[in-house]
């Protein structure tokens, strides 16, 4: 919960002073080519963490969020960057602890007009004194989303899933009543590396929670490029408070798989 209110004012502050976004992001961030391979950067007890954030096109995206958390020496901690232009971000003077990174692109989609798919990681940091090149994190770019109003809810036919959202449930990052939702559909390597599955289903905006849980449905039909349609199917879901992705209950119901989710940020399927 500590993660959710950090990370949610922080991205209210940028996308309501833009300005004092930026002056951050410069402040905080250093050039990737430069860093690149600098081992002698991180300190003698400390651990140095570089990485870059590009879209599904291969381009940069400029001022994503990202968020480093963890326990550190026996406290909760957040440590909060902008990317830069050429999509870099870094973290100096580490110590252990650091659990999961968030990616929050919520002031990149509002300066680009690109509604951008987010992700929360498990860290694997090496211990300092060290220097690690997360390498690059790659945000999809979501097409064709519906209206949502907070308080009506409603059944959205999202092309690869339908959701069924309770009226007052949705709670926008922003904590607007009403905004855009979708998703878009990612197989293979499209896929990020720590997500293991077969098919992923990235939403905007990434980090939305839901009071009440919306019933997701997903058509069989829609796998048949991925699926025999044989063994039973895994649903997981990208953790936002901490990384990775946990599983959820699912069953099939006619030609459907059906399942209930509290928070809209990945849906990952994995045939067993």
């Amino acid at each position: 919960m500590m993660n959710r209110l950090i990370t949610v004012m922080a991205a209210f502050t940028c996308l309501v002073g833009a300005a004092g976004c930026g002056m951050a992001g410069a402040d905080d961030a250093a050039d990737f080519s430069d860093a690149a391979g600098s081992e002698d950067v991180a300190r003698s007890a400390t651990l140095t963490l570089i990485g870059r954030v590009l879209d599904d096109t291969g381009a940069p995206v400029a001022r994503a969020m990202t968020v480093l958390c963890g326990n550190v020496e026996g406290v909760e901690v957040c440590l909060q960057r902008f990317s830069e232009d050429n999509g870099s971000f870094r973290y100096d003077d580490l110590l252990q602890g650091y659990t999961h990174l968030q990616v929050m692109p919520y002031a990149a989609s509002a300066d680009s007009g690109l509604l951008y798919a987010g992700a929360s990681f498990v860290t694997d940091l090496p211990a300092p004194p060290a220097f690690h090149d997360w390498g690059d994190v790659v945000l999809p770019i979501i097409s064709n989303p519906s209206v949502v109003l907070v308080a009506d809810g409603g059944l959205l036919e999202l092309d690869v899933l339908s959701l069924s959202l309770v009226p007052g449930s949705v709670s926008f990052p922003g904590l607007e009543a009403a905004g855009l939702v979708g998703v878009e559909r990612l197989t293979g390597d499209q896929l990020p590396e720590q997500f293991e599955g077969t098919v992923g289903y990235a939403f905007y905006p990434y980090d939305t929670r839901l009071s009440t849980a919306a019933e997701v449905r997903i058509p069989l039909a829609t796998l048949n490029d991925v699926w025999d349609g044989n063994g039973p199917v895994k649903v997981l879901v990208n953790s936002t408070d901490n990384g990775g992705l946990y599983a959820v209950q699912a069953q099939t119901e006619g030609a459907e798989i059906v399942f209930g989710v509290t928070e809209l940020t990945w849906i990952v399927l994995a045939f067993e």
